[in-house]
This record gives C-alpha cells, sequence and structure tokens, in this order.
C-alpha cells in the first residue's frame, strides 16, 4: 500500500461554532462587478473574517467547517459539517470520565470533544463563548439547561461539538 487516505475520520479537521452567511454586495468581490457569498464563523477565537462559500448553509445555525487557501488570497469553505441538536440537557448530565467530559442523553453517553465550543448567554443577553476543559468545568457547576450540538463521524461515534445555553 502506498497511500491511506482518511476523510473526516474524527471530524476534528472542521471549526465549530454560529455561522454567518453573506451575499450579493456584502460577500467578496474578487474584481469587477462580480461578488461571490461568504461566510463568518463566530466561536470562542471570536468572529472570522469572511471566507468564500460555495457550500449550501443556512445564516445563524451552529455547524462545522473545513477550509483551504484559495488562489485569491481568500481562505475558502471546502465542507460544512451539519450537526444534530438536542434541546434541554441539564448542566448535571455532563460528568467527567477517565479524563474525558461526556454528556448522558436519553441514558447514552455521549463524549464531549476536547475542543467543545460553549455559548453562554448573559445576563444582558449577550453571548459569551468558551471552549475546552475551562468551558466544562463551568457548565459543570452551574444549573442551566442546554442545548447539545453533536456530529456523527464515519467510526459511528458521535462527539458533542458546541454547547449552547
Amino acid at each position: 500500500m502506498d497511500i491511506l487516505l482518511l476523510e473526516n475520520v474524527t471530524g476534528n479537521c472542521y471549526d465549530y461554532g454560529l455561522v454567518r452567511t453573506y451575499s450579493g454586495e456584502s460577500g467578496i468581490n474578487l474584481g469587477g462587478n462580480s461578488y461571490n457569498s461568504a461566510l463568518t464563523i463566530t466561536s470562542s477565537d471570536g468572529v472570522s473574517s469572511k471566507y468564500l462559500n460555495t457550500n449550501p448553509v443556512t445564516s445563524d445555525t451552529y455547524v462545522g467547517i473545513a477550509t483551504r487557501q484559495h488562489s485569491s488570497g481568500y481562505t475558502q469553505v471546502t465542507a460544512v459539517q451539519t450537526l444534530n441538536r438536542i434541546t434541554n440537557i441539564s448542566s448535571s448530565a455532563f460528568y467527567l470520565y477517565e479524563d474525558s467530559w461526556y454528556v448522558d442523553i436519553n441514558g447514552t453517553p455521549v463524549r464531549v470533544s476536547d475542543q467543545v465550543e460553549i455559548c453562554l448567554t448573559n445576563e444582558d443577553g449577550e453571548s459569551i463563548w468558551i471552549s475546552g476543559e475551562t468551558g466544562m468545568t463551568s457548565i459543570a457547576a452551574t444549573n442551566d439547561t442546554f442545548t447539545v450540538y453533536y456530529d456523527q463521524t464515519s467510526s459511528g461515534s458521535a462527539q458533542v461539538r458546541i454547547l449552547v445555553s
């Protein structure tokens, strides 16, 4: 065997967060009067710059995106990972087991990604993004309920990618 090509085995090749789409003149102009569709993604890293996008995706949804460098110098979205959603999951459903976080969903343990993105709403209605171990420790100490966004990898195992309060 000369080459072994694995495609999205773990889902870790995506950046996860809240996507916002742009079209027409609010998109990206690569020259002339032609505008290309674009999107940004918001996560604990903040709001990204606009990325060229030709993938079908709805604005104001939580997804994962994979990117590459476009010949124009812009970053281009090469794939969009849609996520499954479950609402009203109590913070008490999250637990630490052998150095990994899990959430109990209807009696089934589901692994929480080490890079999980967490969007909390503060008292003023503003979104605050945190991630990873720090974020999980914070939410485990609350009495909040969360919407859980998870993917289903090609290996058949699910991982929680985003939590929203």
